[in-house]
């Protein structure tokens, strides 16, 4: 699941080489969170969320497959 969270983000981001993504397990589910340069943060979340909530809707999909909830969050990196 991290893998192919990473390979949508760093295709979308201009700075790809800063991209962090970092998954954990909770009770309610896997939570993945994804580190991006500041710049790129609107690339990521698209216009009106539209980006983000595709890639969300993707991994949900995945994660179904496997009985699981899968939570995607953006964060931009500190400077």
């Amino acid at each position: 699941m991290i893998e192919f969270v990473t390979y949508i983000i760093k295709s979308l981001v201009e700075h790809p080489d800063v991209v962090q993504v970092t998954e954990s397990t909770q009770e309610d589910g896997i939570r993945i969170v994804v580190s991006v340069n500041p710049a790129d943060a609107g690339l990521v979340i698209g216009k009106r969320g539209y980006v983000i909530r595709a890639i969300r809707q993707l991994t949900n999909i995945l994660a179904n497959r496997q009985n699981a909830r899968v939570y995607v969050d953006v964060v931009p990196l500190e400077a």
